[in-house]
């Protein structure tokens, strides 16, 4: 009697996408099938056909920046969830030490098996177009300070032509981003929903219009999160280092980057005007707590209030 398990026996299948710039390896799990996709419009859009056998549960890719971004762009446009991760720590606890495009998509989709991954919903159009813009003014602003710091570092007066063009870049990087944050502006007005919620972030003291608008670019989960949930999507969230009867400090672990920048230089603002962040800050400075551990404390504070006015339509209150 043939005892054998076909697809067709198997209630879930987990997809692991390995991305590359050229192409895509697709893995299944379970089953130790992988096939190879070109990671363009026309490579993508052979992958629902293929896909459409396999009763999928879930869809898992790694990180890489904009790469996985069609392959995503597919998964949502067919109704499947899609799942981002950083998967090579649960390969080498697994024990598999060797790396090829072939074994990481097979890794993934048991990644998404065993871990079964929060599936991360793709921000709308609106969003997309913000944080790009968002990043990309950021990218300018970076560049703008390391001229400064560049002309500054110089240990005579500079030759005339080094200054003429010093001036010259600044002037176009200033317009650039002036320019850029117009288009910002323009964006969020136009979207009613993103608009409203750049008017009630701006209501908490401490919140100002650059803060907000990478709150919206960066963490478009804000408001469907618990607060334990966003504190930890934004690397605010204590994590114990304990083994036995040694307890280790709490830490925290680093997420989005960008998001807690934005929060630190709102931080160092709401702890002078915002009532309830003062308090905080006072409180546990007067208990001899660390300044980073105040200042972590406060940034998890307002992110988390933040989180809750977005949730419930709630316009900021001091206390």
């Amino acid at each position: 009697m043939n005892t054998s398990i076909t697809m067709k026996d198997i209630a879930d299948v987990y997809v692991g996408i390995d991305v590359s710039k050229s192409h895509l390896d697709v893995g299944l799990y379970p089953g130790d099938g992988v096939r190879r996709f070109r990671n363009d419009g026309a490579g993508v859009g052979e992958m629902p056909d293929w896909l459409s056998a396999f009763p999928v549960a879930l869809v898992v890719m790694e990180a890489t920046g904009r790469l996985h971004e069609l392959a995503w762009r597919m998964a949502d446009a067919e109704g499947l969830s899609a799942a981002v991760a950083r998967v090579r720590h649960f390969a080498r606890a697994r024990g598999t030490l060797a790396k090829t495009d072939k074994i990481d998509a097979l890794v993934i989709a048991v990644y998404g098996a065993m871990i079964k991954p929060v599936p991360k919903q793709r921000p709308d159009a609106a969003t997309e177009r913000l944080s790009e813009l968002v990043a990309r003014r950021r990218q300018l602003v970076n560049t703008k300070v390391a001229e400064e710091n560049r002309f500054k570092s110089l240990t005579m007066e500079p030759d005339p032509t080094i200054r003429e063009s010093y001036n010259i870049l600044r002037i176009t990087i200033v317009t650039a981003i002036t320019a850029i944050g117009r288009a910002i502006d323009d964006l969020i007005t136009a979207d009613e929903t993103m608009k409203h919620r750049d008017e009630l972030l701006q209501l908490m003291p401490g919140i100002r219009a650059t803060v907000s608008q990478t709150l919206l670019a960066e963490l478009p989960e804000l408001g469907q999160l618990t607060r334990r949930q966003i504190a930890a999507l934004t690397g605010l969230a204590p994590v114990a280092t304990d083994s036995g009867a040694f307890r280790g400090r709490r830490h925290i672990i680093g997420r989005r980057n960008q998001i807690r920048n934005a929060l630190y230089m709102a931080t160092l603002s709401a702890k002078q005007w915002n009532p309830q962040i003062k308090t905080l800050h006072n409180h546990l400075k007067q208990q001899g707590k660390l300044p980073k551990v105040v200042i972590i404390a406060a940034m998890r504070k307002i992110i988390v209030t933040l989180n809750a006015m977005i949730r419930d339509d709630k316009r900021w209150q001091s206390a």
